[in-house]
């Protein structure tokens, strides 16, 4: 009964050797398109242990999102920037994809156990505004979701929140509940699912769960 479903489509598994390989990716369009199920193409990930070929893992910290994404990515052969270009480009006009999501659970702090720097919320704001208008500069058929998990993390805590979404080129909110099951509505009045709900209606967007 499920017709969305959100799938990794990260540089590396379009990668063979030092040339691009489009066939997982075809063929996972093409198994949703014959289904009629739609994907959520996510295009990196905040912890790197979903996908990177570092076995410590690549938590995107401080520094990628000012200024490191748009470096050539150790797990790829362009820079993450180009990446979003490129796939963007290729499947622009598939109507297999509901949504564009440029990082899972993407936060911004100094390094993975640090504590947000008081402006996360200004370093986010400008990663997502340069990559979300970069796909939309390219892509006016897709949606556009910011990916992340809602609950007060660095760059996207109380206020933070509603301006990160705020931005012309996000068009869906995103909460990522985990095992809350038994609370109707997780979280406290600063960055819970209730006050979620609220900020993302005074914007008139969509929240995806």
């Amino acid at each position: 009964g499920k017709g969305v479903v959100r799938a990794w489509f990260f540089q590396q598994l379009a990668t063979s050797g030092t040339a691009r390989d489009w066939t997982a990716f075809d063929r996972t369009l093409n198994a949703l398109r014959a289904r009629g199920v739609k994907a959520i193409a996510t295009l990196v990930d905040q912890w790197g242990n979903c996908g990177s070929l570092d076995p410590t893992g690549a938590f995107k910290d401080e520094a990628w999102y000012t200024g490191d994404y748009t470096e050539v990515d150790p797990d790829g052969i362009v820079s993450y920037r180009d990446w979003v270009d490129e796939i963007v480009t290729c499947y622009k006009d598939d109507p297999a994809i509901l949504a564009w999501e440029p990082v899972n659970e993407p936060e911004v702090r100094p390094f993975f156990e640090g504590g947000c720097s008081v402006d996360a919320g200004a370093k986010l704001q400008a990663f997502m505004t340069d990559v979300t208008g970069l796909i939309k500069s390219i892509d006016t058929n897709h949606l556009v979701s910011s990916g992340v998990i809602g609950s007060g993390q660095c760059g996207a805590q109380f206020t933070d929140y509603a301006s990160l979404h705020a931005i012309p080129s996000i068009d869906l909110c995103s909460f990522h509940d985990y095992g809350e099951s038994l609370v109707p509505m997780p979280g406290d009045e600063f960055n819970g699912l209730q006050f979620r709900l609220d900020q993302c209606a005074t914007l008139g967007k969509p929240l995806i769960v």
